[in-house]
């Protein structure tokens, strides 16, 4: 539990660091996702990820983490696939790490509560 109190801390602080690194522009149009990771070794890092089919995060959005962009080509406006938040949790199930922690820069769409629930 305590890991996971830390780790809320850590994506609250980080969502605010990209929000404020963001352009009016963007924020309007496109939505940042960052996760707090467990990878199988035992090592924690950050992941970070864009809505859209190309998920490109700029290096001001990114800084040292870790950009994901495990896209989906199966992806609709319905199924959501594509968003930041679905991005970084199939790439956590594909190697095998556990999510401590996960925010966006918005307020998280149904579909993606759905399976973030689904995924635990």
């Amino acid at each position: 539990q305590t890991e996971i109190a830390d780790g809320n801390q850590i994506i609250n602080n980080r969502i605010k660091n990209i929000l404020e690194n963001m352009t009016e522009g963007e924020k309007s149009r496109t939505t940042y996702g960052a996760a707090l990771v467990k990878l199988a070794d035992g090592t924690i890092e950050m992941w970070v990820s864009a809505a859209g089919k190309k998920g490109y995060v700029s290096l001001r959005i990114r800084g040292n983490d870790k950009v994901i962009k495990n896209k989906s080509l199966d992806e609709d406006n319905i199924n959501r696939f594509n968003d930041a938040e679905q991005t970084l949790m199939r790439e956590a199930n594909e190697v095998g790490a556990e999510i401590i922690s996960m925010g966006a820069t918005r307020y998280m769409c149904p579909v993606c509560q759905t399976v973030a629930k689904q995924n635990g």
